[in-house]
């Protein structure tokens, strides 16, 4: 609701002021400061509130509009002879603001020099009105000559000085060029529809990657409410000044001028906390821990900016430092030595002792960062989470912060307590967040969102074929779709396998549970439990009890529903389930949104945990002991004490993605790619966790499955080979910004940063950002200008290893797929001990995974042979997609 009131008041603003002569700009400035529109949507939102100004002058002159499609009687302001004046009065400031916009943009837009613009405009009202003499002849727009319009044009270029006002500057033009006001007035309206049309067309483009489905209320509140006090303005107006002079509007831009100096006086004494910098890093995470630490090893001043309270990010919250990183010796820099230390692991030589990540402990983790942030003597201010950049031309001048700190159980708030609490300027900005806000707020470019297959040439991106599709009813009342569908399943979209969408993977906590009376904090049901929310997790408990026959495999199943899979030491999502310990479908609404929104998926996630628990410990499909297991599970609250054992960083596997120069796809995963400016290596399988869960029909029956999920190659890759991670994909586009980087969400397609979103990759290429930024202050250039072999020189001496010399597994080869016998086979799922594997026990024993059996059974005959068990490994271990190939064969 607070964002539709923003957008109408914006709205508001902008038809009362666009043609009234006291500058939309500065009133803008003004209210956009006071009402915060949203920095990812400001640049669009322009084109909708423009063009309800627009349709109003055109509403208001429907006659005069429509004869510009049909011939006039000569001499007449329409037909192509109103078209050419247009466009000759247009030529000047489309021209001027073409060749002057990166300077007017650096220097002009601020209150004071909106303050001298309206002061400016309001004097030469004054003098106008009481010096000038209206030429008769130059009564009616039809009266107006092509020079008239060319030289109203020129005059027309001082409305690029913000606060001068486009109107004024063209009413004014015409009254010195001896029209009179009213007539002046009335081109100024026709005059403004190709210039705001051009600026519109300019702002659509630049802000075109920030459009998505949920900004269209906002948007079409802010049209709507411009267009209607478009047209009220236009009347108004007409109506005013054919008896009244231009006096009034001098005064109140005077009076408008004074009050803008007075605020920008008044903000400059305030006491919002100011901090300055060489380098500015936004964010506690691993990546940005190790940014500020290349920086202050280089000498140059750093502050860390935290939305929490926390250091760490996801290594601080559950997440082992060594549980993606597979291959240690693709590690380097001080990434490497802090791998064997943090959370003090046991190692072997070279090699992790099996095990030992299992005892430790996330807390241990936030204090060695925070021993690490000491020891260099880096500061960390907290709770502040971005609002807003200063900017001059395509550079950073300062980040303004405001103050939003963490609940109690570890959720950051909707609403800030403070806005523009704190305000950072700086040389160099990293962004080195979870979320990439700091990118829309400097204006840069970023994606969210899965993309084509085709737009890369990935064959695994966009909409999946499902999987884990289970035959249970998803409607409220079974077999009627009429009646709607439950919560947590959603009607396909019905685009195609391979086509974009806005859906990106689920999120999850990594959390720990105790079932210690002495210790362990009980997980209460959350506000407004309804059972009924869990109803669809209620029908796949009944299809697992109805279908698994051993008990202890059918606990096994249902475990993977709450807690989840247990990974080392603490739950994690399980992705042979259709449901969870997490919501699937939502991460999409945290990806691109506000921090309303954000707040929201955040809250939600830990209710719905809470809301699973009380579930499977209360529910009647739910078998009696599996319930009381689950009813004994709370947190534990040695590893989280300071938010009642809740982890204090949701996973947040993939936001924002900067748009970049260059962009990591599948492609440089398999090693298909050159690189030749890399600041680290990443080795990692394209693993994607479910993004929908959907309802769909296959062989006459509905069904639920879950959509997204891959994990290409496994934890070493599709290839077992280590690839470079480029410097330009962590750069913005330099026309966009200067003096930024952004070494979490860098450019990558929704694949690419499936493998490379590691930590360890994370803290690689934090301190490469760190080392480059120092270098772009050394040498006096933007971010993308640093030279090329002194950055390279810089990362050799911190220890990053660029290239890979390690050994290179032959093309086509994957390691062995031990453990997938077909004796184990037989031993788990063989139920009569006949030693056979029929498709009936395959499908019993093999839940999610009925659709595979055919694949196998190569002769048909419908049962399974080990020659054809140990021939179908052989293939999985030459073909990392094994699954993804051979789910697209199955029938929808």
């Amino acid at each position: 609701m607070t964002n539709l009131l923003t957008a109408a008041a914006m709205g508001v603003v902008e038809g009362l002021t666009e043609y009234v002569p006291v500058s939309s700009t500065g009133h803008l400035i003004l209210v956009g400061k006071w009402f915060g529109v949203p920095p990812e949507v400001e640049g669009a939102f322009e084109v909708f509130i423009q063009a309800g100004a627009i349709l109003a002058v055109i509403l208001a002159y429907p006659g005069r509009f429509a004869g510009f499609f049909r011939r006039g009687a000569a001499g007449a302001f329409a037909g192509g002879r109103a078209w050419l004046m247009l466009a000759l009065t247009t030529l000047p400031a489309a021209l001027a603001g073409l060749l002057l916009h990166p300077l007017i943009e650096e220097h002009l837009f601020t209150p004071k020099t909106v303050a001298v613009g309206l002061a400016v405009g309001a004097v030469w009202m004054l003098l106008a009105e009481h010096r000038g003499h209206p030429d008769p002849h130059k009564a009616g727009v039809d009266s107006l000559t092509w020079r008239d319009a060319l030289r109203i044009g020129c005059f027309q270029c001082l409305a690029l000085w913000p606060g001068m006002s486009r109107s004024a500057s063209t009413i004014l033009g015409g009254m010195a060029l001896g029209v009179d006001r009213k007539t002046a007035t009335e081109f100024s309206f026709f005059a403004a529809v190709p210039l705001l049309g051009l600026a519109a067309v300019f702002a659509l483009i630049k802000g075109m990657s920030t459009l998505s489905a949920r900004w269209i209320p906002f948007f079409a509140v802010g049209l709507a409410t411009s267009f209607v006090f478009g047209w009220i303005s236009i009347r108004f107006l007409v109506h005013f000044l054919g008896r009244h002079r231009l006096d009034a509007f001098a005064w109140y831009r005077l009076g408008l001028a004074a009050l803008v100096l007075w605020l920008a006086t008044a903000r400059a004494g305030a006491a919002m906390p100011a901090v300055a910098a060489d380098v500015c890093v936004y964010g506690a995470t691993p990546g940005g821990i190790l940014a500020a630490v290349a920086v202050k090893r280089e000498g140059r001043s750093v502050v860390i900016v935290e939305p929490g309270r926390w250091v760490g990010g996801m290594l601080g919250a559950g997440l082992k430092p060594m549980q993606d990183c597979p291959n240690y010796a693709a590690t380097g820099g001080l990434t490497r030595k802090l791998l064997r230390t943090l959370g003090s692991p046991e190692w072997d030589g070279d090699r992790l002792v099996h095990g030992s990540m299992a005892a430790m402990s996330p807390l241990r983790v936030r204090e060695d960062f925070a021993a690490l942030l000491r020891e260099h003597g880096i500061e960390v201010i907290f709770d502040r989470r971005v609002a807003s950049c200063e900017k001059r031309g395509a550079s950073i001048v300062a980040a303004v912060f405001d103050l939003a700190p963490f609940d109690a159980l570890g959720c950051p708030p909707a609403e800030p307590a403070a806005r523009a609490d704190l305000r950072v300027e700086a040389r160099i900005f990293i962004d080195a967040s979870y979320e990439g806000d700091l990118m829309p707020a400097a204006g840069v470019t970023w994606r969210a969102g899965r993309e084509s297959a085709d737009e890369y040439g990935e064959p695994h991106a966009g909409v999946q074929p499902p999987m884990e599709d289970t035959p249970i009813d998803p409607y409220v009342v079974p077999g009627d779709p009429a009646s709607g569908l439950l919560k947590w399943v959603e009607k396909d979209h019905g685009r195609p396998v391979g086509a974009a969408d806005g859906f990106t993977q689920a999120y999850n906590y990594r959390y720990y549970t105790t079932d210690d009376p002495a210790t362990r904090i009980p997980i209460t049901a959350p506000p407004g439990y309804d059972p009924r929310d869990f109803e669809l997790v209620g029908r796949y408990v009944g299809h697992l009890v109805a279908t698994v026959a051993d008990e202890k495999e059918l606990f096994a199943r249902l475990a993977r529903i709450f807690p989840g899979w247990k990974n080392s030491g603490e739950w994690n999502y399980h992705r042979d389930s259709l449901f969870s310990m997490s919501p699937v479908g939502i991460s999409q609404d945290y990806a691109a949104g506000d921090w309303a929104a954000k707040a929201r998926v955040w809250k939600l996630h830990q209710d719905y945990l809470r809301g699973l628990h009380e579930f499977m410990s209360t529910d009647p499909r739910v078998p009696e002991a599996f319930q009381r297991q689950t009813a004994a599970i709370g947190l534990d609250p040695r590893f989280h004490p300071d938010t009642q054992g809740w982890p204090h960083q949701l996973y947040i596997r993939v936001a924002r993605r900067l748009k970049g120069p260059v962009t990591i796809t599948a492609h440089d995963v398999y090693n298909r790619t050159t690189v030749d400016d890399p600041v680290g290596l990443a080795q990692y399988g394209i693993d994607t966790y479910p993004a929908r869960r959907i309802a769909f029909e296959r062989d006459g029956r509905v069904r639920v499955g879950l959509e997204g999920k891959m994990f290409i190659g496994g934890g070493r890759g599709p290839t077992d080979v280590p690839y470079p991670i480029p410097y330009r994909a962590i750069t913005p586009v330099r026309e966009e910004c200067v003096n930024l980087l952004v070494p979490v969400c860098f450019s990558a397609s929704h694949l690419g940063y499936a493998s490379a979103r590691m930590e360890p990759v994370f803290m690689i290429c934090g301190e490469s950002a760190g080392i480059a930024a120092v270098r772009a202050i050394a040498e006096g250039v933007a971010v993308q200008a640093v030279d090329a072999a002194a950055l390279r020189a810089s990362l050799e001496k911190a220890g990053q290893k660029l290239v890979w010399d390690g050994p290179v597994p032959p093309p086509g080869s994957r390691p062995s797929s031990g453990g997938f016998t077909f004796g184990a086979l037989l031993d788990a799922c063989d139920r009569n001990g006949d030693r056979r594997m029929t498709a009936a026990e395959w499908d019993a024993g093999k839940g999610g995974w009925e659709w595979l059996f055919p694949h196998i059974d190569r002769n048909g005959d419908g049962s399974l042979d080990e020659a054809e068990y140990a021939a179908f490994q052989d293939y999985k271990a030459t073909t990392p997609d094994w699954a993804l190939e051979l789910r697209k064969t199955v029938k929808p």
